[in-house]
């Protein structure tokens, strides 16, 4: 690289362009009259007359240093120009100067952004935190104007000169750059700073760091996204590893009121073998419009505990029960976890697509009461109970999975998580669910009237050998069971379904003395359903090969009759239609604590092969009586 080589003198002129022979060129300080000295060399060891008179190519040797008054005069005295001459070298000095400051100085970590001179430099990029390349790497701006702020660790870094450096941020902070890393043994204290700091701005606080490792809580402020990397079955992702007992991250917000928290957690793997029986890794209290994304939960003790929250989603997690005792949700319902906290305050919380499992005798979601309450697409597996629930005012469980537990699936109780008495649920509904293979049986009540209200609709429900569907649910104030379909050995098919429309039913047709045969004629039963009351449409109709028998006739009914202390309706309408005789009103009548029904005619007689007159070909008998069952449920 070369440069351009200047002129050894400079050359001056006059207005009409020749050399200004003898030319006088006088140097004053800037502003002035008062002389200042010129050189006739670069070493400045040589000076020059005040004013310089040029030669007669009307050029001279000038040198000197610092801004000059300069004024040029013709041999005669006569003006050509008086100006300013500035200082070159501090300009260019003031150039470098700025352009330094201007552009940013690059440094290894946070502590060797401390050491910069504020003085010098304005902007910085740190490729770090601790060191280069450990993802708290960040652009920092110098603020002249503050001397106050103090150093937060993060978004805020105090010079040794006292600069105040910040962070340069759309709103989105990662804990790194606060300081948290894979290398410490407790990083509640810079995720908590970073946290702080977040909710005090609004935005999203990142996770990029892999696995991080906490002894201490952490707290989850209202108004903050945070967001991992994601869980994934590569174990990537971040995974934040709790070693205290206590509660670990927690949403805190005043009892007895609703405060709009609006947090957002995504993306993070908690897990911890430490936890006392009663601690959470996941514990919010009184927090509303909260929303928990692609998460997991694998705890010794609780998975995630709901005090007071309301209008929680919570989509696609996972809940792992590492020991016996442990549950993967409680929702709290009165004083068991705050003891200032009142009954009937969690509400409204939503459970998507979450996957529950853990060892035999964990339970995978105690629900100690509340309203609206849903688990919609959820799979459950192992563990001793999949869900246990009291006090709840409307749950609704729809679609999903229950597959094998150690004990009963779904109970009703009258019993909180902690032993303390409760009510019964009401408005409860298990809907599209399938039961898959349990060791025991799959919906039960644990106490008389633990449930008000049950509604089990569509579910599929498979039950091992020599055991049934359900148990202690007879004493539900309303119970209604339909389109559900029971496979396995255990129990009966109909006995889980007692809300059924328009179904076939199998009918026997009798009489007292010679049986009569059916032929080609026909014989058609169906029959409703509603709890253990059941409406039954009978038609029989004579063909040309059926015999009539002898004797009164009797049909028998798939179900037994109520006892007579509790008949419904065991009285029932019955047409009959005999060609050459006529048309007969009749009474169907069931008799009390059988499953067997007789016909009369207006005479008050059985209604039978010759009465009230013979039973010939295209003879058509319909009765339709209501009355209650032994079902059940």
């Amino acid at each position: 690289m070369s440069l351009l080589v200047v002129n050894g003198k400079q050359q001056f002129v006059d207005v009409s362009g020749a050399p200004l022979v003898n030319g006088k060129v006088f140097f004053y300080q800037p502003a002035t009259s008062i002389l200042k000295n010129t050189y006739q060399d670069y070493g400045q060891t040589v000076l020059n007359t005040n004013p310089v008179i040029l030669d007669a190519r009307g050029q001279a040797s000038i040198y000197g240093s610092g801004a000059y008054r300069q004024v040029l005069q013709g041999v005669s005295g006569n003006l050509i120009w008086d100006q300013y001459i500035p200082d070159l070298l501090k300009e260019l000095s003031d150039a470098s100067t700025l352009l330094t400051a201007n552009s940013a100085v690059e440094v290894s970590s946070v502590a060797a952004l401390r050491l910069l001179d504020s003085q010098k430099y304005a902007i910085a990029n740190s490729a770090g935190y601790y060191a280069k390349g450990d993802q708290g790497a960040g652009r920092y701006y110098l603020d002249p104007v503050d001397t106050i702020s103090a150093d937060n660790g993060g978004t805020v870094i105090v010079g040794a000169d006292g600069g105040r450096w910040k962070l340069c941020h759309n709103g989105t902070i990662d804990t790194a750059q606060f300081g948290c890393s894979a290398s410490l043994s407790d990083n509640s204290a810079p995720f908590n700073a970073a946290s702080a700091y977040v909710a005090s701005v609004g935005g999203k606080l990142t996770i990029q760091v892999a696995e991080l490792a906490f002894a201490s809580p952490i707290f989850f402020k209202n108004g903050v996204i945070y967001e991992g990397r994601g869980v994934k079955i590569d174990g990537g992702g971040t995974k934040f590893n709790y070693t205290g007992t206590s509660d670990f991250a927690l949403i805190q917000n005043p009892v007895n009121g609703s405060t709009s928290a609006n947090v957002d957690i995504s993306g993070i793997w908690f897990n911890s073998t430490t936890l006392s029986n009663d601690s959470a890794l996941l514990f919010d209290t009184a927090s509303s419009v909260v929303s928990v994304k692609r998460c997991r939960f694998n705890s010794n003790a609780i998975g995630m505990t709901l005090d007071q929250s309301e209008l929680w989603d919570v989509r696609f997690c996972s809940f792992l029960c590492s020991s016996a005792t442990a549950c993967g949700v409680w929702i709290v319902n009165g004083n068991e976890k705050n003891p200032t906290s009142k009954p009937f305050f969690t509400n409204r919380l939503a459970f998507w697509g979450c996957d529950f499992n853990g060892l035999s005798g964990a339970v995978s979601i105690f629900d100690d009461g509340g309203t609206a309450h849903a688990f919609l697409q959820c799979n459950f597996n192992a563990c001793g109970t999949h869900i246990r629930h009291t006090a709840v005012a409307g749950l609704l469980i729809s679609g999903g999975e229950f597959e094998i537990s150690s004990a009963q699936m779904f109970i009703a109780s009258l019993v909180k998580r902690k032993g303390s008495a409760s009510s019964a649920s009401a408005m409860v509904e298990l809907t599209s669910a399938y039961f898959y293979n349990n060791q025991n049986l799959p919906i039960y009540a644990s106490a008389a009237n633990a449930v008000l209200s049950l509604t089990i609709r569509n579910c599929s429900i498979n039950t091992p050998a020599g055991n049934v569907p359900f148990t202690g649910l007879e004493t539900a104030a309303e119970l209604v069971c339909e389109g559900n379909r029971q496979v396995g050995q255990g129990g009966s098919g109909a006995a889980i379904n007692n809300r059924i429309s328009n179904a076939t039913a199998i009918i026997g047709w009798t009489s007292l003395g010679t049986q009569p045969t059916i032929g080609n004629g026909l014989l058609v039963a169906k029959y409703d359903r509603v709890g253990k009351e059941i409406t039954y449409r009978v038609t029989l109709q004579l063909g040309s090969t059926s015999t009539a028998g002898t004797g009164n006739y009797i049909f028998t009914l798939p179900f037994v009759h109520d006892s007579p202390a509790n008949v419904l309706g065991e009285v029932g309408a019955a047409y009959l239609s005999i060609p050459g005789a006529g048309y007969y009103v009749c009474v169907a009548r069931v008799i009390p604590g059988t499953n067997t029904v007789g016909i009369y005619a207006t005479s008050g007689n059985p209604v039978g092969a010759g009465v009230p007159a013979a039973f010939v070909s295209g003879t058509v008998l319909e009765f339709q009586v209501k009355c209650g069952s032994l079902l059940a449920i």
